[in-house]
């Protein structure tokens, strides 16, 4: 549901507007994905759905970091099987060595919940 609303540009929430328009959201699907009896309530989605679009715009980023480094290292004549990604950090160290591999895919790992949002 978060996916559909918000799309491929998923915001960051820390604006008064964005704040309301996202308890507005929880609000709204709170009835259909609450669980009150753990305390999965309106702050509870909010939460999760804030969560969910860290966790998007951070892929997104590691994405555009590792399609950066394909062109500058085909620009270059490095092949991507000596870039390596630092996969906390994300960052892309181009490495002599032929057996350095990219250590992290970047594929977020899809949270049930946050993915019917």
């Amino acid at each position: 549901m978060a996916t559909e609303k918000w799309g491929p540009k998923f915001p960051k929430f820390n604006s008064p507007q964005m704040k309301a328009e996202l308890n507005e959201f929880s609000a709204k699907i709170t009835p259909v994905c609450g669980i009150p009896e753990v305390g999965f309530n309106e702050e509870g989605i909010a939460k999760d759905v804030q969560d969910f679009c860290n966790e998007q715009r951070r892929y997104d980023k590691f994405e555009k970091l590792l399609k950066d480094a394909a062109s500058t290292s085909s620009e270059s004549g490095e092949s991507l099987s000596t870039l390596s990604v630092d996969s906390e950090t994300h960052s892309v160290d181009s490495g002599s060595e032929s057996e350095a591999m990219i250590k992290d895919s970047g594929t977020p790992k899809e949270d049930k919940c946050s993915s019917d949002y």
